[in-house]
Formats: C-alpha cells, structure tokens, sequence
C-alpha cells in the first residue's frame, strides 16, 4: 500500500533541489562581491594571530632604545603590518576567485575552518 502523503513529498522534490541550488548560487554570488572585505578578514585574523610574535621580538630588540626610537620602530612596524594586510588580501581574494563560483562557499567555509584551527594552536579560543 503506498503512502499518498510520500507521493506528494516526491512530486516536489525537482522544485526543492531547484530552490537549494537557486540559494546556494546566490549565496556564492553573494560571497563574491564581498570577497575583498572577507579576504582582508582572513588576513588581518591571520596577522592577529602571528603579529604578537613581531611585536613581542621587537619590543625585545628595542627596550633599551630612546624613546623617539622606539616610536619610530613601532609606528614603521604597525605601517608594515597595514602594508602586509594590504598585499596579501587582494592576493588571498584572487586565489579565492579561483575556486569559482560553485565552489566559493566551501572555499570560504574552509578558510575559516583553518583560521579556527590556527586559532585553537595558538592558545586564542
């Protein structure tokens, strides 16, 4: 005996797969326009993560410098970081481009998933 409620979920089923599809692409086109904001996210969370070590040595290096010194050194390093962010993220938004747009979501869900891991090695969360 067959389930009519069952035939009727079946019936529907091409029109589901079409509107998870619909969604998911947009959700990629989305993603898209904004990957020059969400590649300099993943950059700076890297830098984050990894800039403490900079500062930490230069702070080292420098503690026994005048202070104008030590000014300046922190003021190029803080300059160096804003150029490294500024470098990396249109090349991180380019290597993102390349997946494409089916595979933009699980690009991004991936690269967070790194930061994640990143993060947890590094004591952050």
């Amino acid at each position: 005996m067959r389930d009519l409620a069952l035939d009727a979920v079946v019936g529907h089923l091409p029109e589901v797969a079409r509107s998870i599809e619909s969604g998911y692409l947009e959700l990629s086109s989305w993603l898209e326009a904004h990957l020059p904001r969400i590649s300099t996210l993943i950059t700076a969370t890297i830098l984050s993560f990894y800039g403490r070590v900079v500062t930490d040595r230069t702070r080292q290096l420098a503690q026994d410098w005048p202070f104008i010194l030590r000014l300046a050194l922190f003021v190029s390093v803080g300059l160096g970081f804003s150029l490294l962010i500024a470098s990396a993220s249109p090349l991180i938004a380019a290597g993102l481009k390349l997946a494409g747009t089916p595979y933009l979501v699980p690009a991004v869900f991936g690269a967070f998933l790194v930061i994640g891991i990143l993060a947890e090695r590094n004591g952050r969360i």
